[in-house]
């Protein structure tokens, strides 16, 4: 629920006036705000993963995927939303948290013909017609969540190897994933080339 995630983060920035963080995630949230306008994706709900990112995946020697795992966010939901946050992450060249992450159009092409290839003849190619916004919209979505947390401190798991506390760590993942989705948005035509040309 992408809207509910803005004001979510609207509403963190004036209950936690007295953060010293306060300034460097207003400055963030302007960003988000002003890029971010959820679509309205009017497809039907499709029993989904919720959270199909690289880590819940598990392959074997071969390299072959085998199964999901982490289980607990399976949902009902349009499937772009499913596959904008699966994209996101297989796709981008980067951690989750990496301030030089950027969105391989190379790696999208392979995967999205992967993924067309094994729903040939079930799935509606206009299930598929907004992924790159989608893609987008789930980038600046987790860029306001990380957001609001980089505030809040009660949510998200952090590195304490590598950060100082968990609004340092949150801050940073807030930061790197809206450069990820302005990464996605440069290349949206491309995207949008490499999607028309698939065969369902």
């Amino acid at each position: 629920d992408t809207v509910k995630h803005l004001e979510f983060l609207h509403k963190t920035l004036a209950d936690c006036q007295s953060h010293p963080r306060l300034k460097e995630v207003q400055s963030l949230a302007q960003d988000i705000f002003a890029q971010c306008t959820p679509p309205a994706f009017l497809h039907p709900k499709r029993v989904v993963h919720g959270d199909p990112k690289l880590n819940n995946i598990v392959f074997a020697a071969n390299q072959t995927a085998r199964c999901l795992v982490d289980l607990d966010t399976f949902n009902r939901m349009p499937l772009l939303l499913e596959l904008g946050d699966a994209f996101r992450s297989w796709c981008c060249l980067g951690a989750e948290d990496d301030l030089g992450a950027t969105f391989s159009v190379e790696l999208f092409d392979a995967s999205l013909s992967g993924y067309c290839e094994s729903v040939a003849g079930w799935l509606p190619k206009r299930e598929l017609l907004d992924l790159p916004k989608a893609i987008e919209t789930i980038a600046l979505e987790l860029a306001a969540r990380f957001g609001a947390d980089a505030l809040r401190e009660s949510y998200f798991a952090w590195d304490a190897k590598l950060f100082s506390t968990a609004s340092e760590h949150n801050l940073q993942r807030a930061q790197a994933q809206y450069k990820l989705a302005v990464s996605v948005q440069k290349q949206r035509a491309v995207l949008q080339e490499i999607l028309e040309r698939q065969k369902l």
